[in-house]
């Protein structure tokens, strides 16, 4: 038996007093960590893009900084996704991987959101963002793309159509804003009264904005919960400004017009949505000549969040390319 002090106990206390280090080190950059938001979500986020094979990149547009994130071949077809209120291009990853093994895909946070300043000096309704958009494709090279848009990007993808036809292959609308809705649900009623019910203040604001926008809530760990609330205070500044610009075309900005759209739309809804009513989807699909349509079922206003292989499994063969959409059954 070995004595005390022997190179094999020695060895032992060695690797006891290592591990001990090494545990307290651990622990200390998750302390870190949980209470640095920021540090927290910057290293989430850089999983998130490796996992999801997606790169960021930045442009500058007349002096304007645009964080966007791509993925898929530069030489595949083009999607661009836009993003809802209130939130930026990482809501729209999920899709970009949906979507990146056939198409080049492009989401940028849009203005006033995300790591995207206000512009200073402009009016940020829909023509603005519609505008800008297609500014942000005409820098880095995009002369014809698919639309995604959720919520306000859905409204703001529309627009584009109108207003761009020529820059548009097809479109996928998902829970669009711009018109009015033949059922007002509360979200609407308490926003048509020049309330925000996604204001986001504090961590209890913070629940009661996933719990109306989700119908199957996401986990949120406290950084992350107290990241967006910081973020939210930060561009409080640019919220009061741009709220009362992009509500009148969030509430009928697109009222009449749809009729002109000649890009194949597909339209999907979640039949749980407590933001904008479920009864806008046949109105959309009436409206805009070449259109299908769908309701989710079990899915509230993120859909693609709360149902993502039904939504998948509705836009991926939608949008494939052409040869594609041809052989599939």
């Amino acid at each position: 038996m070995p004595e005390p002090g022997s190179p094999p106990r020695r060895w032992l206390r060695r690797i006891a007093r290592a591990a001990a280090i090494l545990l307290a080190l651990l622990v200390a950059v998750a302390a870190v960590l949980w209470v640095s938001p920021y540090t927290f979500m910057s290293l989430a986020r850089q999983a998130a893009y490796w996992r999801f094979g997606i790169t960021e990149r930045l442009a500058v547009v007349d002096g304007h900084r645009w964080p966007w994130l791509e993925a898929g071949s530069p030489d595949a077809p083009v999607v661009v996704l836009l993003h809802g209120y209130g939130t930026s291009k990482e809501a729209m990853m999920t899709m970009s991987s949906w979507l990146a093994p056939t198409h080049r895909t492009i989401a940028p946070d849009l203005p006033g959101f995300g790591q995207h300043d206000f512009h200073e000096g402009e009016h940020h309704d829909g023509a603005f963002y519609a505008r800008e958009v297609v500014r942000f494709m005409d820098a880095i090279g995009i002369e014809r793309a698919s639309l995604v848009g959720t919520s306000m990007g859905g409204a703001i993808a529309a627009e584009i159509a109108l207003t761009h036809p020529d820059r548009v292959d097809r479109l996928v609308l998902l829970a669009p804003a711009g018109l009015v809705a033949p059922v007002e649900n509360d979200f609407m009623r308490r926003a048509n009264a020049s309330e925000n019910p996604l204001r986001l203040e504090d961590e209890e604001d913070f629940d009661r904005v996933l719990s109306l926008v989700f119908a199957r809530r996401p986990p949120t760990p406290h950084p992350v919960r107290r990241f967006f609330v910081l973020e939210a205070q930060r561009r409080l500044p640019w919220t009061n400004r741009i709220i009362p610009a992009i509500e009148p075309f969030g509430r009928a900005g697109l009222e009449g017009r749809l009729g002109a759209i000649h890009a194949p739309t597909l339209v999907l809804w979640g039949e749980l949505d407590q933001v904008l009513d479920p009864s806008l989807l046949p109105r959309f699909v009436a409206e805009i000549p070449d259109a299908e349509g769908d309701r989710v079922d079990g899915a509230g206003h993120v859909l693609f969040s709360d149902r993502p292989s039904a939504v998948r499994d509705r836009i991926v063969p939608f949008l494939a390319p052409q040869g594609a959409r041809a052989s599939s059954p």
